[in-house]
């Protein structure tokens, strides 16, 4: 993995949440965007900072807008059903991680190979 890898985490449920709090401390990794059909940016933060199954998490989560801020870092957040709805390239974005469970995607994204 290359130093300071900007990822991308599209769908922010069970296994998106885990993803990013797994990441959120690797400091060569930039969560740089996140892309999940909730249209409320405060409960997406909410659900980062919250966890009935692993706690609490240890950094507060902030809204900014339609980004959300942690640790001194900037994470754009967008709502959009088809991951190819988001420019990728102009996010600069290295990774991106499907957690989505949309069949769909998953098959836009074989497709950009």
């Amino acid at each position: 993995m290359k130093a300071n890898m900007n990822i991308a985490i599209n769908g922010i449920g069970r296994i998106g949440k885990a993803v990013f709090r797994y990441l959120a401390d690797h400091p060569d990794i930039n969560i740089k965007l996140i892309n999940d059909i909730n249209k409320d940016i405060k409960n997406i933060a909410y659900i980062l900072q919250y966890d009935t199954i692993h706690g609490k998490f240890k950094h507060r989560i902030l809204v900014s807008g339609r980004n959300l801020k942690y640790n001194n870092k900037v994470i754009k957040c967008f709502n959009k059903t088809d991951i190819d709805q988001v420019d990728l390239k102009k996010e600069k974005i290295d990774l991106l991680i499907d957690a989505s469970g949309i069949e769909k995607n998953a098959k836009i994204l074989s497709k950009k190979k």
